[in-house]
């Protein structure tokens, strides 16, 4: 991609922006990679680097003490890695951001992020419009790891992996899944493979193909209407503040 192009990006907040806007904001940024894994935010470290995803995924993953892990909030398209710490020069997270799904970014610096904010333009609007829609995210899926069934969880998991990366077939192992959902590889195998048999998805070594969206969505807690609700209305929004 050239940074320096007035076409778009990919991450639908920044193509949301002003031409001109977009420009400026993409003469400071770098392409970068985040591949499954790769550790972008870390516990109680500054944020010095916020990233706009273009394809891909990120998760907000909380760990406990005993090494236990679990997913809090995804990051795709739609937003930002970093929020809303990064909003703060000396603000440190409480949580990890690793890549989940093979991910390309659009890095910044997160001095000229805070730098645009400032800035008269649409940048501080679109962000203003995002955080409610990442703390509906990280609420929603508290409870639903709280409440609901494995398989009910997976279902939302993986139409919600979908909807951020623009995809219907990722990679993904059972053993990340796990540490995902807070749960045992097996019973996520059990899971998958029950998924499967009723023809929702199909997952051939490592690579899993929602095959049945609509049926997936029946199969899904309520969680996944709720959250994909929310993000409708910010796409929504993200068109409402371009048009004006």
């Amino acid at each position: 991609m050239n940074l320096n192009s007035a076409h778009r990006t990919g991450n639908l907040m920044l193509d949301a922006l002003p031409d001109e806007e977009r420009e400026a904001l993409l003469a400071r940024m770098t392409r970068v990679d985040i591949p499954p894994k790769k550790l972008v935010m870390e516990i109680g470290e500054p944020v010095p680097t916020v990233y706009f995803p273009v394809n891909g995924m990120v998760s907000l993953v909380s760990r406990m003490e005993d090494g236990s892990s679990v997913e809090t909030a995804t990051y795709g398209r739609e937003g930002i890695v970093g929020l809303p710490e990064a909003l703060h020069p000396h603000a440190t997270p409480s949580s990890q951001a690793i890549g989940q799904v093979d991910a390309e970014s659009l890095a910044l610096d997160a001095e000229a992020f805070r730098e645009f904010l400032v800035k008269e333009g649409r940048l501080s609007s679109l962000v203003n419009a995002y955080l409610p829609a990442l703390f509906n995210l990280i609420g929603q899926n508290a409870s639903c790891n709280r409440l609901h069934q494995s398989t009910q969880r997976l279902a939302r998991w993986l139409l919600l992996t979908s909807d951020r990366c623009g995809s219907d077939q990722f990679d993904l192992t059972h053993e990340f899944m796990g540490q995902m959902l807070g749960a045992r590889r097996s019973t996520v195998s059990e899971g998958a493979e029950e998924l499967q048999r009723a023809g929702l998805i199909r997952y051939v070594r490592g690579r899993i193909t929602i095959v049945d969206r609509p049926r997936l969505v029946e199969a899904a807690c309520e969680c996944y209407a709720l959250i994909n609700d929310r993000f409708t209305e910010l796409n929504e929004n993200y068109q409402q503040l371009t048009s004006v």
